[in-house]
């Protein structure tokens, strides 16, 4: 058992704002010997949580935060049974259960202006999905001429009951004088939401060892999305090659192509309220024109998302105290869901779509130090590049929901940072002294701007936050003080009090537009530790 309370505060707010949450696990497992060839694991765990002022932010004082609440509970029961020297069964039965609830403080209207917001949070939410899962799979060895093989296959079926709540009230979208922009007002005070689903796979591979300086793996599953009703098959090969003889030198390299589940939220979503929509001239008062109801409709032909990703790595040790790596990933992901604004003949709706797309490349080169058992040095460099549709469906209706829905871009990702150097070293000068320190420099991420109404200028992720760059240090010496031996130091997070924002004034209607707000302080802790 376990259980743990916190809190933290944010830079830009008074310091007697604070978010708390606590935490609670608790996790049992008992195994059983039923016989030489017999296993028997059964595991149960119960894991409460809740959290207040969980959004509490630069722009969202405490009155506009939400509380949370989960709860997750989990049991299961697996059988291993070993029927030769070279063939393995494993059959396990998993139930979970899982829980959310989100709380705002009040039902005052929430009022979205460029400095703030007052009122409360417009959203209330209670998630629950209740899972059933079988799994059973048959593991082996053969040997086909010089070729050993190692093969895997089996069965995964998955029934899912998902049910939920939601009660909207109304948004108000303000200027910074305090004048009405727009209004959002649901059409349903409350609604509820339910689904059913059961996902099936069927996954077999077989690693192919023709000698001792390589291997390769195929395999393939056939996967059937619950939600959506579809099939879907996926290949995998990957392969490793010893250069040497020695075994210093590796090359490897996979291929696949991955399906995801999808959410059961997904599976409800034309359930949830719709949305009028009405914008305000400079005045407040008149409306710039008529009223628009979106409803929130699902794509009939909805498709999984997928990606499409392989890799080549070479790894080499150059002797005894250096090592070096590299490495490349591609990645294109397509069928992602989407939420978009758009207009149909039948009238405005906030269409949830198949349609959105991604990518990711990056190469990184790596080299690792190792000096005796005193000194460990770890530095390596990535480079890379993504992007994305940025409407994607669980950016806006995660558990805490996001009361407007802009236009639709293909951009930067929102955690796009081409350039990436981490060092990490470690060093034991003397037996009883160990210094530690951390550098990690970034390129700053994206973000995007808006307008008065909250619609997005220009296009999306352009602008950047500045270049991130943090050092954290710590020094520590071992103490004899009558039998114990403890270390007693300091550690030093952002050492050098660099500038590192999380919040930007991205509002162009606001006198502090640009600005950035938020950045972490240098933080000196005091620490104590005991080791055998």
């Amino acid at each position: 058992m376990q259980y743990r309370y916190r809190t933290s505060d944010v830079p830009s707010r008074p310091q007697d704002e604070l978010r708390t949450s606590h935490r609670f696990s608790s996790f049992t497992r008992v195994d059983a010997n039923v016989s030489p060839k017999h296993v028997l694991v059964a595991a149960g765990g119960w894991f409460p949580a809740s959290a207040k002022l969980a959004t509490l932010g630069t722009f969202t004082p405490p009155d506009a935060t939400v509380n949370t609440r989960g709860d997750v509970t989990t049991g299961s029961l697996t059988e291993r049974s070993l029927w030769s020297d070279t063939l393995f069964s494993e059959t396990t039965v998993e139930a979970h259960s899982y829980e959310t609830t989100i709380m705002p403080h009040g039902d005052e209207l929430m009022q979205l202006l460029p400095e703030t917001t007052n009122g409360n949070f417009f959203n209330r939410q209670y998630r629950a999905t209740t899972t059933l899962q079988f799994i059973e799979s048959l593991s082996g060895t053969k040997q086909t001429g010089n070729a050993l093989h190692l093969y895997k296959a089996g069965i995964d079926i998955l029934h899912s009951r998902y049910h939920g709540s939601s009660e909207s009230d109304s948004v108000a979208i303000e200027r910074t004088d305090g004048t009405l922009a727009r209004r959002l007002d649901f059409t349903s005070p409350f609604t509820t939401q339910a689904v059913t689903s059961t996902d099936l796979a069927l996954f077999a591979q077989d690693r192919i060892q023709p000698g001792a300086r390589w291997y390769t793996e195929v395999g393939a599953r056939l996967d059937r999305d619950g939600i959506l009703g579809r099939f879907n098959m996926t290949p995998r090969i990957g392969a490793a090659l010893l250069l040497n003889e020695s075994g210093t030198t590796v090359l490897r390299s996979g291929y696949g192509l991955f399906f995801e589940r999808t959410p059961s939220v997904a599976g409800v979503y034309d359930q949830y309220e719709a949305v009028r929509d009405t914008r305000y001239a400079a005045d407040g008062i008149t409306p710039l024109g008529p009223t628009q109801l979106f409803a929130r409709v699902s794509d009939p032909n909805l498709r999984t998302s997928r990606s499409l990703t392989w890799d080549l790595a070479f790894d080499h040790r150059i002797n005894a105290t250096w090592a070096l790596h590299a490495g490349v990933i591609d990645r294109h992901g397509s069928n992602e869901l989407l939420v978009e604004p758009v207009t149909t003949p039948t009238g405005p709706q906030l269409l949830l779509d198949s349609n959105g797309h991604s990518s990711y490349r990056e190469g990184e080169i790596g080299v690792h130090f190792t000096g005796g058992p005193g000194v460990d040095l770890n530095v390596s460099y990535v480079m890379s590049r993504a992007r994305a549709d940025l409407n994607s469906f669980t950016t806006f209706f995660d558990n805490v929901l996001e009361p407007v829905v802009g236009e639709n871009d293909y951009g930067p990702a929102r955690a796009d940072a081409p350039h990436r150097f981490l060092a990490r070293g470690r060093a034991t000068p003397r037996r009883d002294w160990l210094l530690v320190g951390v550098l990690d420099w970034r390129t700053g991420l994206p973000y995007s701007v808006v307008n008065q109404f909250l619609d997005y200028v220009g296009p999306r992720n352009e602008l950047r936050f500045p270049d991130y760059v943090r050092v954290d240090f710590g020094i520590e010496h071992r103490f004899k003080i009558k039998k114990y031996r403890p270390w007693i130091g300091v550690r030093a997070d952002n050492a050098l009090s660099s500038f590192l924002p999380s919040d930007v004034q991205a509002n162009i209607s606001s006198p502090a537009f640009g600005t950035f707000y938020n950045s972490e302080y240098r933080q000196l802790r005091f620490q104590i530790r005991f080791e055998p």
